[in-house]
Order: structure tokens, then C-alpha cells, then sequence
């Protein structure tokens, strides 16, 4: 697999387009952190993007019809998980 590519062309809703600038901002963020191996730094870039997120899934319905608004929706969640893999895996984390 590739890195996601999202089209912001394809970005119609407004909690999908707010996603979006935020994880484009996290990623410069969280690359300068990394680059420092600041990692707390970097997590911090991560969580600031939790109101993003909630609205993404309250007022976006992924899964949607239209096949290009669906595929972008999910490149848009690839992108997210792809920075915080930089980090590491957070599936490995446990409670």
C-alpha cells in the first residue's frame, strides 16, 4: 500500500474539510517532533486532534454512496493513522 491521497476536491463536508487542515498540521508537527525525538511533543500533536475527529464521525457519514466521496473519506482516516504510526504502533498499547 501507498501513502493515502486525499482530493480535497472531494471534500464536501465541513467537519471532513476541518479534519483535514488539522492532520495537515499535525504531520508538519509530528515530523519536526520526531525529527527531535520529542515524542510527547509529537503524541500532543495527536491529541489535539480529537475535536476534529468526533466531529468527523458525528456529522460525516464515511461509508457514503458515491464511491470517490467514500474512498477519499477513508484515504482521509489512512492519513490519520499513518501519523500516528510514525510514532509507533499504538495498537500495541494496552490499558
Amino acid at each position: 500500500k501507498g501513502e493515502a491521497v486525499v482530493s480535497e476536491a472531494l471534500l464536501t463536508e465541513p467537519a471532513e474539510k476541518a479534519l483535514y487542515d488539522a492532520i495537515q498540521t499535525a504531520e508538519t508537527t509530528v515530523q519536526a517532533a520526531l525529527s527531535q525525538k520529542d515524542y510527547a511533543a509529537a503524541l500532543h500533536a495527536i491529541s489535539l486532534l480529537r475535536p476534529q475527529i468526533d466531529d468527523f464521525f458525528t456529522d460525516v457519514m464515511v461509508m457514503a454512496k458515491d464511491e470517490a466521496l467514500k474512498n477519499n473519506r477513508l484515504a482521509l482516516l489512512q492519513k490519520l493513522v499513518a501519523i500516528a504510526n510514525q510514532i509507533g504502533d499504538l495498537s500495541q498499547l494496552v490499558a
